[in-house]
């Protein structure tokens, strides 16, 4: 048995085991020798690629903390002039919702005119459409001072806005009605 051993444990017998394993052992030896140096250098890069990335992201976070300031600025110092645009924007949607309903009832006065006794009655609904939208202006202008706070000063300048457009819509909707009773008493 230590003969069939003895060449099996011959380091000049490429082939036996102990030149194997010392070729096994050099093969482990290199691969470690290539990860302390793959590690030295590349851990290196890694974190010097992980610092550059955390700089960017906190050039961007500062970035978007000023563009966020930027459009709080933009939002305060236009403030009436956007509120102003929603309340064009919804008496605009409201006129179109009317004109909607107007169309769908009556398509044949797109191409029809009346004559002096339709023209009476048309008058008559016009004015009504007029009066109730000027009922729906106040809504409005009335839903917006509900949504105040119960401690807003009088003299807040969006209280003085909302207040300027109740006083509009008031008068907007005495002039319709106003119109429609004098339609109405012909």
């Amino acid at each position: 048995m230590t003969g069939n051993l003895r060449p099996e444990m011959d380091p000049a017998n490429r082939d036996s085991i102990l030149a194997k394993l010392k070729q096994t052992a050099t093969s482990v030896a290199r691969t470690a020798d290539n990860i302390e140096g793959y590690s030295r250098t590349e851990v290196a890069d890694i974190l010097a690629k992980l610092r550059d990335v955390n700089t960017k992201l906190l050039q961007a976070a500062s970035d978007i903390g000023q563009t966020a300031g930027t459009a709080k600025e933009i939002i305060t110092l236009n403030r009436d002039n956007i509120n102003e645009i929603i309340d064009n924007m919804t008496n605009v949607s409201e006129s179109l919702k009317s004109t909607g309903k107007e169309i769908r009832r009556n398509p044949w006065r797109l191409l029809y005119k009346p004559n002096p006794g339709e023209l009476h009655s048309q008058n008559i609904y016009d004015a009504a459409r007029a009066f109730s939208d000027g009922a729906e202006q106040l809504d409005a202008a009335i839903a917006k001072l509900k949504a105040l706070p119960p401690t807003a000063a009088t003299s807040d300048p969006q209280v003085e806005r909302i207040r300027k457009q109740v006083e509009r819509s008031f008068t907007d909707f005495s002039t319709a009605e106003q119109a429609l009773w004098k339609e109405l008493s012909k």
